[in-house]
């Protein structure tokens, strides 16, 4: 197999084309700065989700967060970007459970911290790890890894959902 570095532009290449401009500057970000675009970018990507449903926003947001991953040094830099852009997308995409903290917020208010930053932390983190996993095989064992794991993972959603009679739809 060859080495993933055969497949990339060497760092440095002259590129001129829009595209490539973004993705070096993106590259090319350093501390709080990436950090902070990887937070909105998560956020944004919760854009995706009920009730906003701009789908399609996946397919602008994951290259740009690919982008900034890769001006990633280590290992270790890259699990930290992907936890800021998790943190991002969870505390976007949970803001329901803080909002309904709001309905009796004189009896709630200690827990709006865990709702909003508490929470997101936690799922943010199982995210990174199973990701972290699932890379570190992918480097070990190719493409095939991530390919099996997306197929495996469609397959337990149809099959959990697959006549479920808690997932039909009721005709009033």
């Amino acid at each position: 197999m060859p080495e993933t570095t055969v497949l990339r532009a060497p760092p440095g290449a002259r590129m001129t084309t829009p595209l490539c401009r973004i993705a070096q500057e993106l590259a090319a970000q350093q501390g709080w700065q990436r950090y902070g675009i990887a937070f909105v970018l998560g956020a944004l990507l919760a854009a995706a989700l009920p009730p906003v449903d701009l789908t399609p926003v996946v397919f602008a947001i994951f290259p740009l967060y690919l982008w900034l991953d890769d001006g990633s040094d280590t290992a270790w830099a890259s699990a930290r970007l992907a936890y800021v852009f998790a943190l991002g997308h969870f505390c976007a995409g949970l803001y329901w459970i803080a909002a309904a903290l709001f309905v009796d917020i004189a009896q709630y208010w200690w827990a709006l911290p865990f709702a909003v930053l508490g929470i997101p932390a936690v799922l943010a983190g199982v995210a990174v790890v199973r990701g972290g996993g699932l890379v570190a095989t992918s480097y070990e064992y190719g493409l095939a890894v991530i390919v099996l794991a997306v197929f495996a993972t469609v397959n337990l959603i149809r099959l959990r959902t697959h006549d479920n009679p808690s997932t039909e739809e009721v005709s009033l």
